[in-house]
Formats: structure tokens, C-alpha cells, sequence
């Protein structure tokens, strides 16, 4: 199953090298937080929105 993460849009408009970080950091955090109901879950995305991928189709776990 495919989510989308909209981006605040105070990380967007932040410099360059800041909003890497930030994406960066929300990446991991978002990761973490979701490794514990699929370890094979994946974050991807930069910019504006993160595509987080999991291979689950467990309605609870997915709500």
C-alpha cells in the first residue's frame, strides 16, 4: 500500500541545505515509528511530499 506525506509548508521554503535535513530527519522518524508493524516498510521522496511504500495489507495494521 502506497501513503502520501505532505510536506508543512515551512519546510519548503527553507534553504536548501536545511530542508534536506529536516526531510531527512522526518524520514527517519517516520521509518522508525513504522518498523515496528512492517520492517520492510520504505520512505522515499524529497521536496514537497514522502512516499511511504509498505508491503502489508492487514486492514489494522494499515488504520
Amino acid at each position: 500500500m502506497l501513503f502520501l506525506v505532505k510536506l508543512f509548508s515551512e519546510i519548503t521554503i527553507k534553504t536548501r541545505p536545511v530542508r534536506r535535513r529536516f526531510i531527512r530527519q522526518l524520514r527517519k522518524n517516520i521509518r522508525s515509528v513504522l518498523s515496528e508493524f512492517d520492517p520492510a516498510v520504505s520512505v522515499v521522496g524529497e521536496w514537497d511530499n514522502l512516499e511511504v511504500t509498505t508491503s502489508t495489507d492487514n486492514p489494522e495494521v494499515i488504520a
